[in-house]
């Protein structure tokens, strides 16, 4: 959270505001279902933005490769930004 608050002030200084959030993390265990909510509360919260513009997705590696065998974990975002409106 504090990396993501530094990298809120940096957009905020280039003109740009969050439009929308789509993370996802990709884990065997532990089961993050139970807790989308929360992370999607903490980013929104930290970014300024309403939760409804955030979505958190949790997958499981079935088993497959390093996250199937509980050996990795990996998150990615796609971020849309807009340019701030200028007086």
């Amino acid at each position: 959270m504090e990396i993501l608050s530094r990298v809120a002030e940096v957009m905020k200084e280039a003109g740009y505001r969050v439009g929308n959030i789509d993370c996802i993390v990709h884990a065997e265990r532990p089961m993050l279902a139970p807790h989308k909510k929360s992370f999607a509360e903490n980013i929104a919260r930290v970014l300024g933005v309403d939760v409804s513009s955030v979505s958190v997705k949790a997958t499981r590696g079935e088993k497959l490769g390093p996250i199937g065998e509980e050996k990795a974990i990996a998150a990615q975002a796609v971020v849309l930004l807009c340019r701030l409106e200028r007086d």
